[in-house]
């Protein structure tokens, strides 16, 4: 199995490559280290995370969907209730609009691929 950088890695590498090619990085913003101790535990939460073998691509990728459709759907939600009582600037809500609009892309291709994967035919609920 190869080397997955970790996300340290990544920002180093990522670092280097902004010194060499003279990019200025951006000042952090107060929730980037949230923001990155989010992203460094679901890496470590799914670093080697094997399958069991009674799961088919079918299963995880019907979960996926699920999951990701519940997350855009409560977004969603969120996103009308802050238009209704103005308390969100307009330009971060056209910004998670488009959040909600790939989200939905991202349900349309997991039911797809289920769809693929899966034969014709009465299928168990």
């Amino acid at each position: 199995m190869s080397h997955v950088p970790s996300l340290a890695e990544r920002k180093e590498l990522k670092a280097r490559a902004a010194d060499r090619f003279g990019h200025r990085v951006p000042q952090p913003h107060p929730l980037d280290e949230r923001l990155t101790a989010q992203s460094e535990a679901a890496y470590a939460a799914h670093a080697g995370h094997r399958i069991p073998k009674a799961a088919s691509l079918v299963d995880v990728a019907l979960s996926a969907r699920a999951s990701v459709l519940g997350e855009v759907l409560l977004l969603e939600n969120l996103l009308a209730a802050a238009r209704e009582r103005g308390t969100v600037d307009p330009a971060v809500i056209e910004v998670l609009e488009d959040v909600v609009d790939d989200g939905h892309q991202h349900t349309i291709a997991l039911a797809d691929a289920v769809r693929a994967l899966t034969p014709a035919g009465p299928v168990a609920a």
